[in-house]
């Protein structure tokens, strides 16, 4: 998304805690229920891809899951017992 000159001449330094005890204006709010409704659709038309270079064939067979591992924990003390 690229911001319009208008936004990025606004943009200022804020401390986190002054942003998150700051009350959404009406127009915030309005943005985040349109960007909701939009996920809870499962609408992701408005994404731009086109910064992300495509992947070959090659680079995806790259991927693997990583396997399992079962780990047993007992705590000190506790009742259940443990077959070696």
């Amino acid at each position: 998304m690229r911001w319009p000159r208008e936004t990025l001449e606004k943009l200022m330094s804020a401390s986190a805690e002054s942003i998150f005890n700051t009350p959404l204006t009406n127009k915030q709010n309005a943005v985040l229920s349109r960007i909701a409704a939009r996920q809870a659709e499962g609408d992701d038309s408005g994404i731009d891809y086109s910064d992300i270079p495509p992947m070959s064939n090659e680079q995806l067979a790259q991927f693997r899951r990583s396997p399992k591992v079962l780990v047993a924990v007992t705590r000190p003390g506790s009742t259940a017992s443990c077959v070696p």
